[in-house]
């Protein structure tokens, strides 16, 4: 039988291999077992290799028609004839056939005999494009982007709807003009150059270039062209895609002088290559942006920091990276070496993975950090020597850091070993912790709070306790307590007070006591001294009695000035005075009142002078004759109410008064008191003396 079959096949060579049609023969697993010289020659071509009996049908079959062939052919083998189209492509020719596929008796086994018929497509195709290219158009017309063909000289062929609108003009009067007219001068060059470089290798291109809007405002396009080539490599036409970018390229200017003015560098890097940086950044490397744009990053980096820029970099690509900021030693264009601080992070650039971040120059910095390192290594040293505690406490009152001094506080007033995170409240007592959290919230607003705390024990001690607080940033985060042990000081103080005490009772001893006793024996003196007139011995004995007085009150002088460690005097020269309607004496001593009263009738003719023992009687007159103008000699020691009482009740009251005071105390801090009185002019001491009496009186405005 197969032998049969073989003469059968023999017998379709020879009658089918001059016919035009492409003629196979499959068995009934669709194997090629005869194919005429026309199909083995298109077949050949479709399969890309030779084509032999015994392979599939699909071999020589485009993998799109397999589902129609596998549909229709074992129609065929039940003896029904089926129909299709059969589109293939022969390099760039188009080839449709009508098919065939037919039942065939092959000596008794079932087969199928296909034949291909080749149509003539020039109608159609004509046609088809006609459609194609209409509907292009539509699609073309509805795009939002600028669309439009050109030849070489620029010469439009076609533009659509977008084109049109976006620079003002209709179809008809773009089409046979040059769009050159609508570039900014300055970029035609920059198109020519762009054009003369496409090649069918690389027929597209993309560029930026300025354009003048029909308003006659400036913008930008970009556009993407696509050059189509005769058969020997000439550009016949252009196609080019534009879209207006003017707002883009007004983003990218004000974020190109945003980054200009950037107090840091500011960079991008992809694949190693440093594609985009600011003006800080070119200063801090010493390199043109052009320059840069072309380097390398090692080129940029120590030899001794390359391993690690690669390891940060892949950590950064891979968001394995631990902390985004790290620093480098850099490497100037003049090989000069700085230390850098980077900071890092992934993003987009054209579409690939890149790193952006900035970069500071730190040399100076880390300079000053070395002179950091070695200050607080010295701080900590006088920390630790220091005889004053001080506790790093944090807001939850937990010890974060000590000195030693505090240390052996602690070991020794509280018999702690270690003090690291206890709480800084088990130092202060169950019953002022209360009082203590509440300083640690005004602590926490920025305030330094000091306060004095006393120990009883075996012996007092007190501490001065400063809570100073620690900020990070602007926030308080911690705060130090401070104690200085102030026990010496303390005691020195209450022997310092208890020494102004004594001289302070010496001072009133030799001011008062001493002073007004000479007072009144030198009035006396100067009462008596008329009678012994006429008897040089009296006379004798005064003179060297008044002698004796004056040596005694230079004494009582020095000795007050040592006591209160002073020689100041007080007021200098009394002020001018207005006129006196009376004067009154206030002086509980009657010899010194009588003497006083005699020394001032002789220098002034006023009519009324009063002499009152006490502060009261005196005040109760002032009151009463308010609309009178006084002037008053005030003793300040007096039963009673003092000079100072009667002072301090004037001062609250409306009067015309004047206020001589006229004590025996030589005390300085009665002096420096009597200057807060508005009322007082003078300050003098006992006795008067006719000299002291006419300055008072010859300083008067107007005599009375």
């Amino acid at each position: 039988m197969e032998t049969e079959t073989k003469l059968q096949l023999e017998f379709y060579a020879t009658l089918l291999d001059g016919v035009e049609d492409t003629v196979m023969v499959l068995d009934a697993q669709y194997n090629l077992m005869y194919m005429n010289r026309v199909g083995q020659e298109r077949m050949s071509q479709i399969a890309g290799d030779p084509v032999h009996p015994g392979d599939p049908v699909t071999k020589c079959m485009p993998r799109e028609s397999h589902d129609n062939f596998f549909k229709l052919a074992p129609l065929a083998l039940d003896g029904t004839e089926q129909k299709f189209e059969f589109i293939f492509k022969v390099g760039r020719e188009i080839i449709v056939t009508d098919t065939r596929l037919l039942p065939i008796n092959l000596n008794g086994n079932p087969g199928v005999q296909v034949i291909a018929t080749r149509k003539t497509l020039e109608r159609k195709l004509k046609r088809e494009l006609i459609l194609s290219e209409r509907r292009f158009e539509s699609v073309v017309d509805d795009l939002t982007e600028m669309v439009v063909r050109w030849k070489p000289n620029g010469i439009r062929t076609f533009v659509n709807k977008a084109y049109c609108e976006a620079y003002g003009i209709t179809e008809e009067l773009a089409i046979g003009t040059s769009f050159f007219a609508l570039i900014a001068d300055e970029d035609h060059q920059d198109v020519r150059e762009r054009i003369a470089n496409l090649s069918p290798e690389n027929p597209v291109s993309t560029g930026i270039h300025k354009i003048t809007r029909p308003d006659g405002t400036r913008g930008w396009n970009e556009w993407t062209d696509r050059a189509f080539f005769d058969h020997r490599g000439k550009i016949k036409e252009l196609q080019s895609t534009g879209r207006d970018i003017s707002k883009l390229m007004e983003s990218n200017m004000i974020f190109q002088d945003m980054l200009d003015k950037c107090l840091v560098g500011v960079y991008i890097i992809v694949g190693g290559k440093v594609v985009m940086v600011n003006r800080e950044f070119c200063r801090i490397f010493g390199y043109e942006q052009a320059e840069i744009s072309s380097l390398d990053l090692k080129n940029l980096v120590h030899p001794d920091y390359h391993t690690l820029i690669e390891e940060k970099i892949q950590k950064r690509l891979d968001g394995t990276a631990e902390n985004r900021r790290y620093e480098f030693v850099a490497v100037r264009k003049d090989q000069q070496q700085r230390w850098v601080e980077v900071l890092g992070s992934k993003t987009l650039y054209g579409g690939k993975e890149a790193i952006i971040g900035t970069v500071q120059d730190i040399t100076d910095r880390k300079g000053n950090l070395e002179e950091l390192i070695s200050s607080r290594a010295k701080l900590e040293t006088i920390l630790e020597h220091t005889r004053n505690q001080y506790f790093l406490v944090d807001l939850n009152f937990k010890i974060i850091s000590y000195n030693k001094a505090a240390e052996d506080y602690a070991n020794l007033e509280y018999s702690h070993r270690t003090l690291d995170q206890d709480s800084i409240l088990s130092f202060i007592r169950p019953e002022k912790q209360e009082a203590f959290i509440n300083m640690i919230e005004e602590v926490k607003s920025g305030k330094v709070v000091t306060y004095v705390r006393e120990d009883k024990g075996i012996r007092n001690r007190w501490f001065e306790i400063s809570l100073i607080p620690v900020k990070t940033g602007k926030k308080v985060t911690a705060f130090v307590l401070s104690g200085e042990d102030i026990t010496t000081k303390k005691m020195a103080e209450a022997e310092l007070l208890s020494r102004i005490e004594l001289f302070k009772d010496l001072s009133f001893i030799t001011s008062h006591e001493l002073r007004t006793e000479y007072a009144r024996l030198h009035a006396l003196l100067g009462s008596i001294k008329d009678i012994g007139a006429f008897n040089p011995y009296v006379q004798k004995l005064i003179t060297e009695s008044q002698s004796s007085f004056k040596k005694l009150n230079e004494s009582i002088f020095k000795l007050n000035n040592k006591i209160n460690f002073s020689h100041r005097t007080f007021m200098g020269t009394i002020l001018q005075m207005p006129e006196i309607d009376e004067i009154v004496l206030v002086e509980d001593d009657e010899i010194i009142s009588t003497v006083h009263e005699s020394l001032i009738q002789s220098f002034t003719e006023v009519d009324k002078i009063l002499h009152y023992n006490n502060a009261d009687d005196s005040m109760d007159y002032l009151k009463a004759n308010r609309d009178r103008d006084f002037l008053v000699f005030l003793d300040l020691s007096m039963p009673g109410k003092s000079g100072w009482d009667f002072l301090d009740e004037l001062n609250e009251l409306d009067l015309n008064v004047i206020v001589v005071i006229l004590s025996g105390s030589i005390d300085l801090n009665d002096r420096i008191r009597a200057a807060d009185y508005p009322q007082v002019r003078e300050f003098l001491s006992k006795p008067l003396t006719r000299e002291i009496v006419q300055k008072i009186f010859d300083q008067m405005t107007t005599p009375v």
